[in-house]
């Protein structure tokens, strides 16, 4: 290993007889710039396995690519990687798994090169297999990941949500663009590899349409830009990952836009928290607009809050299952959006669902 990138990943498989055996998974770059990845014993640090994600279209281990952008500019293979490191997540199995507990079975990774892959650890032996490669669609290139992703299982379906750079190219105008992308796993691991490998991501219309086409119904984006057609890339926060929870999608930014000139540009301050149903948008069309939100009896009715005049630094869930955003000194801004998560409210004790006293592993999910 060259170098290692993202941040390593812990958890455990059990044996037929259901003992479990611990795991730091750990992803790296090794001197021919092939990703590598390690499964190492916590224990005592040794290597218990390693590998290379191998692309099933080409049959090669995967490399760190260099990619050419407008505002950011030319970036060899290891900047890409350290600007938009590669990403992995352990997932919830789904409902129909044999697993009902946060065992590595639906481990995910996001490469800087564009490539997802899926791990399931707890048979012995096995190595990641590779879903899907994100291009940008008109520019190109490879479309990193900005930020972590989150995974979610929903009417036998797989989503995966994440947010990526894609090189735009409109008319003579030369623009980046950050998209959030939301991809329908399990339609997409039924197309033809060459389907799968040649997948360019669109860049969307503006920040307040979503685009999927009847002929993708399993890729959604939504350009992250306030202002139609201004690039703002240096200007604009996304404040945490995409975060989906229940049947919504959650994602918030901030950006300071400019139109016009001279001496007297004009500005906008806006934070943007997206709250949108995803799943009906899948495959509804190239332009779908979305709706500004409220709050009405508990309840989010539409797609997104704006707050103007506002700049948002943080964005949690708290423990009353409320969307919070803090500003830069940890005040909260705008009022808390309920979720439609439900929190264990137990105030009289007592183990919950377990027949059995005692601690118990639970699943928890950070951003």
């Amino acid at each position: 290993m060259r170098f290692s990138v993202s941040k390593p990943l812990m958890g455990y498989t059990k044996d037929g007889s259901g003992d479990k055996t611990w795991h730091v998974i750990i992803l790296g770059v090794d001197k021919d710039d092939r990703y590598l990845w390690l499964d190492v014993k916590p224990e005592d640090g040794s290597v218990r396995r390693s590998g290379y994600f191998v692309n099933a279209y080409t049959g090669n281990a995967e490399t760190i690519e260099s990619a050419s952008y407008m505002e950011i500019g030319d970036l060899s293979a290891e900047e890409v990687e350290n600007l938009f490191p590669s990403r992995i997540l352990s997932a919830f199995p789904p409902p129909d798994s044999d697993y009902r507990e946060p065992i590595l079975s639906d481990v995910y990774v996001h490469l800087s090169n564009g490539g997802i892959y899926k791990w399931d650890l707890n048979p012995e032996e096995t190595e990641p297999e590779w879903i899907v490669t994100l291009r940008s669609e008109r520019g190109g290139e490879i479309a990193p990941p900005l930020t972590d992703f989150d995974i979610s299982h929903l009417n036998g379906s797989t989503y995966l949500a994440t947010n990526v750079l894609l090189r735009n190219v409109k008319g003579a105008a030369y623009l980046d663009t950050e998209a959030l992308v939301i991809l329908n796993l399990t339609e997409i691991e039924g197309l033809s590899l060459e389907e799968r490998y040649t997948m360019k991501v669109p860049p969307g219309q503006e920040g307040t349409a979503a685009t999927s086409k009847e002929d993708q119904p399993y890729l959604l984006v939504v350009q992250l830009e306030l202002q139609h057609g201004v690039s703002t890339t240096e200007s604009k926060t996304v404040l945490a990952s995409p975060v989906f929870i229940d049947k919504r999608l959650f994602l918030a930014f901030y950006e300071l836009s400019r139109q016009g000139m001279g001496k007297n540009p004009n500005y906008s301050m806006i934070s943007r928290l997206y709250t949108f149903l995803f799943e009906p948008m899948m495959g509804a069309g190239n332009v779908q607009h979305l709706d500004e939100a409220e709050v009405v009896d508990g309840e989010i009715l539409g797609d997104y809050f704006d707050l103007e005049n506002l700049e948002a630094a943080m964005m949690f869930v708290d423990s009353l299952g409320n969307l919070v955003l803090l500003d830069s000194e940890g005040n909260v801004i705008g009022e808390p959006i309920p979720t439609g998560l439900e929190l264990a409210q137990d105030e009289g004790g007592g183990t919950g669902p377990y027949s059995d006293p005692g601690v118990h592993l639970v699943y928890w999910k950070t951003s």
